[in-house]
């Protein structure tokens, strides 16, 4: 999800511009914990930019796994 960095509105990741200013810079939401920030991974949990939840097949809740970034390992 991405965030407009002058009205603060959520647009989706596939918007070239803000639905509600117009403006064409944005910053990114993790979509797990909330976070807003500029980078490409999530500096709270490290959820990648754009990445999809998985599915539990027991309980159908969803959750997300960190990416290392390979300075990390």
């Amino acid at each position: 999800m991405k965030v407009c960095k002058y009205c603060n509105s959520e647009c989706d990741d596939t918007e070239k511009v803000c639905h509600s200013c117009g403006a064409s810079e944005f910053s990114n939401k993790c979509r797990n914990c909330g976070t807003v920030f500029d980078s490409g991974f999530c500096p709270n949990c490290g959820v990648k930019v754009g990445q999809k939840p998985q599915m539990c097949p027991k309980c159908g809740n969803e959750y997300y796994t960190k990416i290392y970034r390979s300075e990390e390992r």
